[in-house]
């Protein structure tokens, strides 16, 4: 999150696509003010954050806070129209 901040601060466009325990995020912000404060920084500052519908699903995370439902689709769209990916 720190990353995406700084790169919204240099002027990109980011957007988050999480999977698996990435979409966890939620619960992290609940247990941590930095991450919070990480999270709600980017999204105030216009960031996107998506989650994998199925990972949601799988965790019973049917109503999320923090990222949206996405699906393939959405990833597929987001990595073909962006010049740079990155994955960690």
């Amino acid at each position: 999150m720190r990353f995406a901040n700084f790169a919204k601060n240099e002027g990109d466009t980011v957007s988050i696509f999480l999977f698996g325990k990435g979409v966890e995020v939620e619960k992290l912000t609940e247990q941590s003010k930095e991450i919070k404060e990480q999270v709600d920084r980017f999204l105030d500052n216009g960031g996107k954050i998506l989650g994998c519908g199925t990972c949601l699903q799988k965790r019973n995370n049917n109503e999320p806070k923090v990222c949206k439902f996405a699906s393939m689709q959405e990833l597929y769209n987001l990595t073909r129209k962006n010049k740079t990916v990155l994955t960690f």
